[in-house]
């Protein structure tokens, strides 16, 4: 592989080479990639996509790439690093355009992937370019299936940015396009999609319609649609932001996503644990958590800035915390510091100035594109923070239509 990889081969020596390393690793047993627990479980699939890439054979690269190896890198073992190294090849003129040395249904399916990855690892913009290109291509097609994947996405992308509204927009045409396909899978999917924004933005009651349809249709689907424990840890959140989560929530949204090694939503199950238990004063428990979520995120380059500050608060409770001011000033200088927790820390330690600056930087956050558009969970903890320090709650402008852009592929 280095010899290829290093060029000095003449072009029928590197197809030679190429195709024994090829066949080599082909051969190798290895247990099915959607159990991989490891970056070794894959590397046998890795290997052939380089090799590939390397001997200029795009299409055939993409096909051992496709799939549950894609799957694997991306849900089993949140390797977004690894995914945008190995996908790179594919995009020379930039993840916005769509690669040409393979097909056309093969371009979409990276460039999808190549978004996900991005937005993982906090490369938005470029997330959204990757994601607007695919979308196009699935349009064009009239790929229903495909462009219900993609919406979904995107609107993920877009909450990530904190523009609630235009992810409000995306998920009704999805709903829409799903019913009219009258496929049942992209008619779950829109559905899920659809109950976790109006959990977000405190519609519960229109939430819990869209669950008890979403509910019966089951979870008979491609990994592709559903990822064991995804739903259910959604459902979770939701029982959360409403204050009547149990432990029989958590437990069985975990199960299944263990089962399904879902690493993804097992880590931010840790995270919500930690953070339900912290809310109930249960110090200890709730450091055993967030240990787990900030473990499980620095494993993979990652950082939790939520589960590390609530972390910080409950070591802070417990008496653990040596420097309790340093740690706070050090959790702040994160890209995107969890300016609630801060504000919960800062409280706590007696730094009530401190404890203001963050609660308003927490509500401004959460107000996002405004009412009714607002992160409602969020906005309700800022608020009580602020009448708690006795602080003055901003006023800030309601949502307004007019100055919200148009999406690139609306119209389409």
């Amino acid at each position: 592989v280095r010899g290829i990889a290093a060029g000095g081969l003449r072009p029928e020596e590197k197809a030679g080479y190429g195709q024994r390393v090829v066949d080599h690793f082909s051969a190798q047993a290895h247990s099915p990639y959607d159990e991989a627990e490891t970056l070794e479980d894959v590397r046998d699939g890795l290997h052939i996509v380089r090799t590939l890439l390397k001997m200029g054979r795009y299409q055939q690269a993409y096909e051992a790439y496709f799939g549950d190896l894609s799957s694997a890198l991306q849900f089993n073992l949140e390797t977004n690093a690894e995914v945008l190294s190995l996908l790179r090849p594919f995009f020379p003129q930039g993840w916005a355009i769509l690669p040409t040395a393979v097909d056309e249904r093969g371009g979409s399916y990276l460039a999808n992937d190549a978004a996900m990855a991005l937005s993982e690892v906090d490369e938005l913009r470029e997330s959204s370019a990757a994601y607007g290109a695919a979308l196009a291509r699935h349009l064009r097609g009239a790929e229903w299936v495909n462009v219900g994947i993609t919406m979904g996405n995107i609107s993920e992308a877009l909450y990530a940015q904190n523009r609630l509204a235009q992810a409000e927009r995306c998920l009704v045409s999805n709903l829409e396009l799903a019913t009219l396909s009258h496929d049942k899978k992209i008619v779950f999917l829109a559905r899920r999609y659809r109950f976790l924004q109006l959990g977000r933005i405190g519609q519960w009651a229109d939430a819990k319609a869209i669950w008890d349809l979403l509910d019966p249709m089951g979870r008979n689907w491609s990994r592709t649609i559903y990822r064991p424990g995804d739903a259910e840890k959604e459902y979770a959140e939701f029982r959360f932001w409403q204050g009547d989560l149990s432990e029989e929530h958590l437990a069985h949204a975990e199960q299944l996503a263990i089962a399904g090694k879902n690493r993804v939503v097992v880590r931010l199950l840790h995270g919500l644990r930690g953070e339900w238990r912290l809310e109930r004063g249960e110090w200890a428990p709730a450091a055993e958590s967030l240990r787990e979520a900030v473990s499980m995120a620095r494993a993979v380059g990652r950082t939790d800035a939520m589960a590390e500050t609530q972390l910080a608060l409950a070591r802070f409770q417990l008496g653990e915390l040596a420097d309790p001011r340093r740690e706070a000033e050090q959790l702040a200088n994160a890209r995107r510091p969890a300016h609630r927790a801060l504000a919960d820390l800062w409280l706590a330690i007696g730094d009530r100035e401190q404890a203001t600056k963050h609660a308003l930087a927490a509500y401004q956050f959460a107000w996002a594109d405004g009412e009714p558009y607002v992160h409602r969970y969020e906005l309700n903890k800022a608020r009580a923070l602020l009448e708690n320090l006795g602080a003055e709650i901003p006023n800030l402008p309601p949502y307004d239509p007019a100055k919200d852009e148009k999406l690139p592929w609306e119209d389409d």
